[in-house]
């Protein structure tokens, strides 16, 4: 075989290759085998961050899961994705619409405002409006190492404190469905007639006539929340409901009567409150899911006492009212008795790097210095009061901020 464009000649004895003997398995490979999975792109820079913490056979499990469900990562903050499991809406009622008055965005960031908004706008994120209830922006900078990414909040409380879900209203979850839709007739039966309380008024059901007050009067205030709402309570094959009519709709549903046993109602709680498509919202919006499918006797202040005590809740949940000591006057005897500290910015860029400007101002003289700094880091704000203020006036007795 000449491999080359030019004449080769080949001499007596010259020894222009060796042959040898193969096996006789397929020298390809098993063409049948699966092909491998190659890893996208942009789930790359997760499993880089993986990497260290698996073993080699625990990378290989994590690149195929990866692989597998890659349309559930975005790719780019442009790509999102949409989802018809839980649909999100505002119920403001019959009130009337909220306009706050615009806030005047910084000079120094209103380019990245702008660049933002018509990312989003370019993205279909968002879209132009007129609508009565806008709100104002707020700007939050978020720092993820050496990148500042501005994010944008829209921060109404006028309109979170109307923003309430109707008595009416209910919200259907698709795993409370497949719950209730998974259980047989004999299971409900049985958990109603094991529980004291229930199988007694599905004893007095069997009967046209409502028991008298004398009657129950000596039992329990359950029983007696039950009686009242005599009328409302039926059986359906041999299974208790409440008939609740939704008075928007006119539509009436058969609310299964939950037994008192704790589990039954923890189940039906961590579904609807606290599982991942819960999303543990509020002590309103959980009501109305419940009051679709269940009820049971006070079920409004079980519900209510849930809430409170959920951990996730009370970590993300911020006090509706922040108290502010009052204010006095602090009067000073002397010079660099009592010296503040101030911080403003961000500010333009200046051409030695600065974005900060710290203000030191004395309380008995009011003399003031400021400083420019690049950023406001605990160690840069330090070295810059103790090289410019603390070495030429020296110690302050105390120092605020």
């Amino acid at each position: 075989m000449n491999l080359t464009d030019l004449p080769q000649t080949l001499y007596k004895n010259t020894c222009a290759g060796t042959a040898e003997t193969i096996c006789s398995e397929n020298i390809l490979g098993n063409i049948n085998a699966e092909p491998e999975l190659v890893l996208p792109e942009h789930m790359q820079v997760v499993m880089e961050k993986c990497k260290s913490n698996l073993k080699t056979d625990q990378c290989k499990i994590v690149v195929d899961l990866l692989t597998k469900y890659s349309g559930a990562f975005a790719m780019s903050k442009n790509d999102l994705g949409r989802t018809d499991i839980i649909q999100h809406k505002i119920n403001t009622g019959n009130a009337h619409p909220i306009k706050q008055n615009p806030r005047r965005v910084p000079l120094a960031q209103r380019k990245e405002v702008d660049e933002e908004i018509q990312r989003m706008l370019d993205g279909g994120i968002i879209r132009h409006s007129q609508s009565p209830w806008s709100s104002p922006i707020v700007v939050v900078r978020k720092k993820d190492q050496d990148v500042t990414e501005v994010s944008f909040q829209i921060e109404n409380p006028t309109i979170r404190a109307i923003n309430m879900l109707d008595e009416n209203e209910i919200e259907e979850t698709p795993i409370v469905t497949n719950w209730f839709n998974n259980k047989t007739p004999d299971e409900f039966k049985q958990a109603q007639l094991d529980d004291p309380i229930i199988s007694q008024i599905l004893t007095w059901k069997k009967s046209p006539e409502k028991p008298k007050w004398p009657e129950i009067s000596h039992l329990s205030q359950h029983h007696k929340t039950y009686w009242s709402q005599w009328e409302r309570l039926t059986v359906v094959e041999g299974i208790l409901y409440r008939k609740w009519e939704n008075t928007t709709t006119n539509d009436i549903n058969l609310q299964y009567v939950l037994p008192c046993a704790d589990r039954n109602r923890n189940r039906v709680l961590l579904l609807l409150h606290n599982d991942q498509l819960g999303g543990h919202l509020g002590f309103k919006r959980t009501i109305a899911r419940i009051r679709h499918r269940f009820y049971w006797a006070g079920y409004t202040s079980f519900v209510e006492r849930w809430c409170k005590r959920c951990t996730e809740c009370q970590k993300r949940n911020q006090p509706s009212h922040h108290t502010r000591g009052q204010m006095k006057s602090y009067i000073v005897g002397e010079p660099m008795e009592r010296v503040s500290l101030d911080i403003l910015g961000p500010v333009t860029r200046t051409y030695k790097g600065n974005k900060y400007v710290i203000v030191v101002t004395d309380y008995f003289t009011r003399y003031a210095e400021a400083y420019g700094v690049p950023d406001i880091e605990a160690q840069t704000v330090a070295d810059k009061l103790l090289e410019e203020f603390i070495c030429r006036y020296g110690l302050p007795v105390q120092n605020t901020h």
